[in-house]
């Protein structure tokens, strides 16, 4: 909210960009709570921070066109997009037995066993199932296998998961080893919004690093203080 209240300092009004943000605002509740079908709560959090992020978003650009400085500016947007994902983040998991052909539902998601693969790469041996992913019109295909070592029987099995990462959402699939009906025991897990969680980070980190940089190329005082020139007096005759 301070951003707007900046720019009514600045620009003597923040109509404009009020409705702007709360527009954005009221559609992403509106979204996630009439159409989704997430909880209150959550919904009025993701509109919230809209609302900030959109306050933020117009306060750069405005900077940007004055030649201000962007470093607070940058470290709020990742805290937002931080806070956002972190709130509006889900996880789901499941382990189980999943035998050749069969599928396996998760979060949208519909994981089936295709085929198994068993190869030596570099004097590794590696086997696991080759798992399919669709959702809607995507199609993925991963490869969790588990590496061995021979002649290092100490070093036992060593667990390669295959992970698919989206802008919305990554998933993890784990082999754990064969089943004993002859199909493959998996692990999947399925997590929203860790793209922007990184990004968040990032925007942080950004922020504080050019924060560093712009107080260093700021002027020296030099603890003198610079005086303006008065005004010319007008003198009576």
């Amino acid at each position: 909210f301070y951003r707007l209240a900046d720019l009514h300092q600045r620009r003597g009004g923040l109509s404009l960009p009020m409705l702007a943000c709360g527009a954005f605002g009221v559609v992403c509740f509106g979204v996630l709570y009439r159409f989704a079908g997430q909880p209150l709560l959550l919904s009025l959090v993701c509109s919230l921070g809209v609302f900030s992020f959109m306050a933020i978003i117009i306060k750069l650009f405005c900077a940007i066109r004055s030649r201000e400085k962007l470093a607070g500016g940058i470290a709020h947007l990742g805290v937002v997009l931080l806070v956002l994902a972190a709130f509006a983040g889900t996880e789901k998991s499941v382990e189980m037995p999943l035998a050749e052909g069969k599928t396996l539902p998760l979060g949208g998601w519909e994981f089936s066993y295709e085929s198994f693969e068993a190869k030596v790469s570099g004097g590794v041996e590696q086997a696991g199932p080759h798992i399919a992913m669709r959702k809607g019109g995507v199609y993925k295909r991963l490869w969790p296998h588990r590496d061995t070592y021979p002649g290092k029987p100490e070093l036992g099995g060593v667990s390669r998961p295959a992970i698919s990462t989206g802008w919305f959402e990554d998933v993890c699939i784990t082999f754990g080893g064969p089943a004993p009906d002859g199909g493959a025991k998996i692990a999947v897990r399925a997590r929203t919004f860790m793209f922007w969680l990184w990004l968040g980070g990032a925007l942080i980190i950004a922020g504080s690093a050019l924060a560093v940089a712009e107080g260093r190329t700021r002027p020296p005082t030099n603890g003198r203080v610079i005086a303006t020139p008065e005004r010319n007096r007008v003198q009576l005759p």
